[in-house]
């Protein structure tokens, strides 16, 4: 696909003329106009509209399964599990031991 974007001028009459550089492929084309005098406003792709959009186009996984007996952690020991051991490496240290850049 050749994609060219052109700024040009409407005339009085409601006419507009395209010439297309030699070396545009002959054959069906697309033409979008939009004025440039009102701005576009992009809707805010929110969270659901993305979900949705994934789950359109087949790239979004709903499978999801907890394991027979499953309990959630309670906030006090998910607090517990992020806090820092006294004599833990810093997080930088592992991060370049795993990537092999210590």
């Amino acid at each position: 696909m050749v994609a060219i974007t052109f700024d040009a001028i409407v005339n009085e009459d409601h006419s507009l003329t395209i010439h297309l550089p030699p070396d545009m492929p002959t054959g069906r084309v697309e033409i979008i106009v939009r004025s440039l005098d009102i701005p576009m406003v992009q809707p805010l792709l929110t969270r659901e509209t993305a979900r949705l959009r994934l789950l359109a186009a087949g790239s979004l996984s709903t499978f999801w399964s907890a394991p027979e007996g499953f309990v959630s952690l309670t906030d006090a020991e998910l607090w517990e599990l992020g806090q820092h051991l006294p004599l833990a490496r810093p997080a930088e240290e592992l991060i370049d031991e795993d990537r092999g850049t210590y």
